[in-house]
């Protein structure tokens, strides 16, 4: 049974979480091993490529326990991290990238799930991005943006 203590401890934490909001981070190196435990001994779960964003759910020592855009958690070491992130994630399928930040915006391109994006300009309803490949610029609604 949960003590009063960590009851407390766990109320805080959401508070904080829903007052300051998630604290994502995202990979800086060509690939990134993401682990079972916090240990370079650890299994490793799968690899990461760069520029993945990830949610930061605890840290121990210098290893950040994250979360990805689908669920999956694991553990990386902090040596391979952008923090604060530098970049975001498409979490929803035939996205429309627009010219200026409004749905009467020029449609530029359209994007997938699951493709990264570097975060330019976070707006309060849109954000500017950059294709991680090909460098073009345009605004994607955040409603359909993992990792800001």
């Amino acid at each position: 049974m949960m003590g009063d203590f960590s009851k407390y401890f766990v109320a805080t934490i959401i508070l904080l979480t829903t007052v300051f909001g998630a604290e994502y981070v995202s990979i800086c190196v060509d690939e990134a091993n993401f682990r079972k435990e916090p240990s370079l001994e650890a299994t490793i779960k799968w690899d990461l490529q760069k520029y993945y964003p990830l949610e930061i759910l605890s840290k121990q020592g210098e290893w950040f326990k994250v979360i990805d855009y689908v669920g999956n958690e694991g553990w990386v070491h902090k040596v391979v991290l952008n923090i604060p992130a530098k970049s975001v994630i498409i979490n929803a399928n035939d996205v429309n990238i627009r010219k200026s930040p409004s749905l009467k915006g020029k449609i530029i391109g359209s994007t997938y799930k699951g493709e990264i994006f570097f975060l330019v300009n976070n707006l309060p309803k849109w954000t500017k991005v950059k294709n991680s490949v090909t460098g073009k610029e345009g605004y994607i609604h955040n409603s359909l943006l993992w990792g800001i």
